[in-house]
Formats: C-alpha cells, structure tokens, sequence
C-alpha cells in the first residue's frame, strides 16, 4: 500500500493498493461489482468531465479502479481498458512494479519499470 498526493484536484493524501486477482466475471460485470461496492462503501459521486471534455476529479471515500484485464480492449463512455493513465502515474507503476517486477505484461510494450524510468525522466525535464 502507498500514500500519494490527489492526482487533478485538491485533497487529503490518498491511500493506493494494486491487487491481481482471477475472475470469470467480464470486465463490465466486474465494473458493475466494483461500482455496487464503492457505493456501499459511501462514493456518491464519480468523475466526469468539463464542458471542454476535459476530466474533473471529487474528493471519495473509495475509488476502486480497473487498470487492465488480461486479453481484453475497451474504449467506451463507461470503460477504457487499459486504464489510459497508467503510464502518467507514479503511484500505479509502484505498486503493478511490486507485482510485476520488470516483465512485460500484455498488451503493453515495455514493463512498469522502464514505464516509471520514462515518467520519472520526464518529470525530472519538467522541472528543469
């Protein structure tokens, strides 16, 4: 488990954990499930976007996110798979690096360690 820093928006820090697990489910099924229980976990709100399209993020007591799904593509209002953020986060790439270490996991190209080199060198040049 890690702490991290809100990611678009101001709040208290969060708490983040990865967890590979094993389902017969399909990744909208498994959408609905994990829905069903940030909502009894008190998430009233989800994020949206702008009238420019652009992502606006609230404050929750629970985000539970999925980041792939072993074989399968999405690209829907509702589901993107892979997450399409996975590279720009440091602190997804942590934690998939502690499961994964430095293989390469379909469909990506490149392991979570060289990810995080690249997201880390480009901060690095951000800042300069």
């Amino acid at each position: 488990m890690r702490e991290s820093e809100s990611w678009g928006f101001s709040s208290s820090p969060f708490l983040n954990q990865v967890l590979e697990v094993e389902t017969a489910l399909t990744p909208e099924q498994v959408l609905l499930a994990t829905q069903q229980i940030e909502r009894s976990l008190g998430r009233t709100e989800k994020s949206g976007r702008d009238e420019n399209g652009q992502p606006v993020y609230h404050d929750r007591t629970i985000d539970i996110g999925l980041l792939w799904f072993e074989g399968e593509s999405r690209c829907s209002d509702k589901l993107t798979l892979p997450h399409p953020h996975i590279a720009q986060r440091e602190f997804i790439l942590v934690l998939l690096i502690e499961l994964f270490d430095n293989q390469i996991v379909a469909p990506f190209k490149e392991s979570f360690v060289r990810m995080l080199e690249t997201l880390r060198n480009q901060s690095e040049k951000n800042e300069l």
